[in-house]
């Protein structure tokens, strides 16, 4: 019998087994989601709103602006009657169509006496409908709705921020295909920016398989160094994955160019026994504010590690690639290879294992 683990969207640090028969596989991600507090990958803290709030004037119908991915709508404390319902549009400009809005009654007024739901969805807005399921009370209460905006784009297996680090600093990006989290360089030759799990997730024998969507940006792709994929430890420093344990996307402005004619604006996918490496160079050209969706799986009994970019194959490798059994962590990291910033959007990170 199997587990297959995830996490509730209202509370993700309620984690629930339900009994498959699929293959065995756990799943945990990283969606970068700026404002939220820390949120451990095992856990043992729970995510909170930051200041995403607003208050709804004159009446229960009043309609509120708040363009975020979550937040918290203070309704009006007009009077609803016990049996009837008001209905407000949320206006938000991150709403698509097809996206799921999940709300609650989260806190004010009188606990079971509500039901909370959402009516309709469009572009740039959603509808909330607020119903007094008393028999016979009326009610003049300011309830507190809490919400948040699951895109339809994202496999949502839990909101887990991490934390940036290095020597730069993260930022808020919306965009309009998503939020991103931009983590930023220093203006120092050398300097990185990274957003990293602990390298204890998965091994190749446990047939991890990865996606990581990231966007590159308008600053410039050049005298810049990208990793993305799984890793034994910190690849930032590194021009090379020959030491590590890896497998991995990247490009290195200074050590990818290899000839006057320039072959080096194309993505690498790289794998790292950790005392040799293999490449393949893709016909992926590394181009300014594109998205990528980046995907290596690893196939145990084939002894491969491929990998795909936006779902089309580009490598398979065979030789020099992490030993089954080594520990392995996941994430993306910027390093600037002059005295000047450099910057990489990170959407998510989702991951597959044994």
């Amino acid at each position: 019998m199997t587990r297959y683990h995830y996490a509730e969207q209202n509370n993700p640090a309620i984690w629930q087994a339900v009994e498959t028969q699929l293959p065995i596989r756990r799943r945990s991600s990283i969606r970068c989601v700026p404002g939220l507090a820390a949120f451990s990958v095992d856990g043992s803290s729970v995510p909170t709103l930051a200041t995403n709030a607003v208050t709804q004037a004159t009446d229960k119908s009043t309609g509120v602006t708040l363009n975020k991915l979550y937040g918290a709508i203070t309704m009006n404390a007009a009077a609803l009657n016990f049996g009837t319902e008001a209905t407000f549009v949320v206006t938000n400009t991150l709403c698509a169509v097809g996206d799921v809005p999940v709300v609650c009654h989260s806190s004010g007024g009188t606990a079971g006496s509500y039901q909370v739901t959402v009516s309709a969805v469009g572009a740039g807005s959603f509808t909330i409908t607020v119903s007094n399921v008393t028999t016979a009370t009326n009610l003049s209460e300011a309830i507190v709705i809490s919400f948040i905006l699951v895109k339809a784009s994202t496999i949502l297996n839990g909101i887990l921020p991490a934390t940036p680090a290095g020597a730069g600093s993260p930022n808020s990006v919306e965009a309009a295909d998503g939020v991103y989290t931009g983590l930023l360089t220093g203006a120092n030759l050398n300097d990185s920016c990274v957003i990293l799990t602990a390298f204890n997730h998965t091994r190749r024998e446990r047939e991890p398989d990865i996606s990581l969507r990231v966007k590159t940006h308008s600053s410039g792709n050049t005298v810049v160094r990208f990793w993305a994929g799984l890793f034994s430890a910190d690849p930032s420093a590194l021009s090379t994955l020959s030491s590590l344990s890896a497998a991995a996307f990247g490009y290195d402005s200074v050590v990818d160019i290899t000839s006057a004619t320039d072959d080096s604006l194309f993505w690498r996918f790289k794998t790292g026994s950790g005392s040799a490496q293999q490449t393949t160079l893709t016909t992926v050209p590394v181009a300014d504010s594109t998205a990528y969706i980046f995907r290596i799986v690893c196939n145990t009994a084939l002894g491969v590690v491929s990998g795909y970019i936006n779902g089309v194959l580009v490598a398979s490798h065979s030789t020099s690639i992490p030993a089954a059994s080594t520990l392995l962590g996941y994430g993306v990291t910027v390093t600037a290879l002059s005295a000047a910033s450099r910057r990489i959007l990170v959407d998510r990170a989702e991951l597959s294992t044994l």
